[in-house]
């Protein structure tokens, strides 16, 4: 059987994808190698450090072996191998998405200090979805008569056309996306207007540019994936999307993660008052803001040079929501402590 010209272009687009996907996982883990030996290789074991881990190799193996099919090197013209490299790919395509989307939310909600059980929910909800995609997909496997991989024998690599509605997948987690994202603009805000009298610090800065960006990749994972399974379902085009939005994704979410290590590692000052003991504990309390204390012998206001804030002794102590004991530890510091000491025991050194 002859092969369509039209098909065969459509088929060097998918291959190109592919080759452009892996290459750019290839070129960000060789860029960002040092950082991650640095803050994460060095770290205590932890279900950030897991994730992370099995999410950035997970990606790497699993790109690899769709660049290898895009090839036609691995099919050999057999439809039992596309069937399985079919199961193979929406699984690695579920794994993929749903770890690193669980991983940033574990941040977020460590750094913001939304409740331990609103952060369960959030991740549970992932957690939720991410198995009742591999439910259904190993369903389909297995009990719905899959479609003919075409001209399988001619080109040797594996397609079929995308099955009806399969957009209505990506729309859900493109909801639930907008929800969480939602959920973690409120508690910035709140956070930003609860410290209305200092600036944000960089904890704070940071986090917000990040989750925006990591939004932003998953808005145009999801946009994608729906444009490719419904405008191009007939023609191999439609598997771009697995090989090109997937390891933009995990490159953001990865990036994410490995610059709150950066700056969690960094010596902190009494401007910036973040713990990075307690963010590198993922789910334990954090205090990310200026604390305003008070000597309750002092008659007049003062002005602490290394905060250029007015800090009026005739009030009491403002305290924060959530703020633990090693904040009032601070509090209750000499005033002549030098800025340098104080720095070292916000960092627990």
């Amino acid at each position: 059987m002859s092969v369509p010209p039209v098909f065969l272009s459509h088929l060097l687009i998918r291959k190109s994808v592919a080759f452009a996907g892996n290459t750019l996982l290839l070129y960000d883990y060789f860029l960002t190698l040092p950082l991650e030996v640095s803050y994460i290789w060095k770290s205590p074991w932890s279900l950030v450090k897991v994730l992370f881990l099995v999410n950035r190799y997970g990606n790497l193996v699993g790109q690899t072996v769709v660049m290898l099919e895009e090839t036609g090197f691995l099919s050999h013209g057999l439809q039992q191998f596309c069937g399985a490299f079919q199961l193979y790919s929406a699984i690695l395509a579920i794994l993929s998405g749903e770890s690193i989307r669980f991983l940033v939310v574990l941040r977020a909600c460590a750094i913001l200090r939304i409740k331990r059980s609103i952060a369960v929910l959030l991740n549970a909800l992932y957690v939720i979805y991410g198995i009742g995609m591999l439910v259904m997909a190993n369903y389909l496997k297995k009990n719905i008569h899959p479609l003919p991989f075409m001209y399988l024998n001619e080109t040797g690599i594996c397609y079929s056309p995308i099955p009806p509605n399969s957009w209505i997948t990506m729309a859900i987690v493109l909801i639930l996306d907008t929800f969480i994202f939602s959920i973690v603009c409120f508690r910035l805000s709140k956070m930003l207007w609860d410290s209305r009298r200092a600036p944000p610090s960089q904890l704070i800065r940071l986090l917000a540019r990040d989750a925006l960006l990591f939004y932003i990749a998953a808005v145009f994972n999801a946009v994608f994936t729906i444009v490719c399974w419904t405008v191009y379902s007939q023609d191999p085009r439609s598997f771009i999307q697995d090989s090109v939005t997937n390891p933009f994704l995990s490159v953001v979410g990865q990036r994410l993660v490995l610059n709150l290590r950066r700056l969690g590692a960094r010596p902190y000052s009494i401007q910036d008052f973040s713990f990075s003991r307690d963010v590198n504990r993922h789910m334990s309390v954090t205090v990310d803001r200026q604390v305003w204390c008070q000597s309750d012998h002092a008659d007049k206001e003062t002005t602490n040079p290394t905060m250029n804030h007015p800090v009026d002794h005739n009030y009491e102590t403002e305290w924060v929501d959530g703020l633990d004991e090693e904040a009032y530890e601070l509090c209750v510091l000499p005033q002549d402590l030098h800025l340098e000491n104080a720095g070292q025991v916000v960092d627990g050194t």
